[in-house]
């Protein structure tokens, strides 16, 4: 598939790879394009792009809940059986209480 931006712009993709948003953000304000423009170019053209980390409301790194259970388990040192059940919020109080 045809880009439709010059080969210069995808030479200084391709020269900054791995890409991430902050270097798409750079190299869009250099050429005034978009940064979405960018990252999307990039990645049809085959150019590494490492997608940010999804982070919760509050601004820390999402946990699954499997993670939270497999903690409190080894923490505890025994295997609980639907504790995977349980809402976050409570996997998260009872793992910091038992920490």
């Amino acid at each position: 598939m045809a880009s439709r931006f010059e080969s210069d712009v995808l030479d200084v993709m391709r020269a900054r790879a791995p890409l991430n948003l902050e270097k798409a953000t750079a190299i869009a304000d250099q050429f005034g394009e978009k940064p979405r423009a960018i990252v999307a170019a990039a990645i049809r053209a085959g150019i590494p792009y490492e997608k940010a980390a999804k982070r919760s409301k509050d601004g820390s790194p999402v946990v699954r809940k499997e993670a939270l259970v497999d903690a409190i388990s080894d923490k505890l040192g025994v295997q609980l059986d639907g504790l995977e059940k349980a809402t976050k919020t409570s996997l998260q109080v009872l793992l910091n209480a038992i920490n």
